[in-house]
């Protein structure tokens, strides 16, 4: 599991991402292109959010 500290708005986007996955994985489109790889996509968007994050944070300092 990854688990990564992200100080941004990454935090609201999660639940947004939950229910978009969801939402996907129900609707005819969603079934028709399979969706069964989300949950690392969600987490590939975490980790790019948080590594973006880390780079401003050190630019700053």
């Amino acid at each position: 599991m990854l688990h990564l500290q992200v100080e941004s708005k990454a935090p609201l986007i999660l639940p947004a991402l939950a229910s978009l996955g969801q939402d996907l994985k129900k609707s005819p489109i969603g079934q028709k292109l399979a969706f069964a790889n989300y949950p690392y996509l969600c987490k590939s968007l975490i980790y790019n959010i948080a590594f973006d994050n880390k780079e401003k944070y050190n630019e700053e300092k």
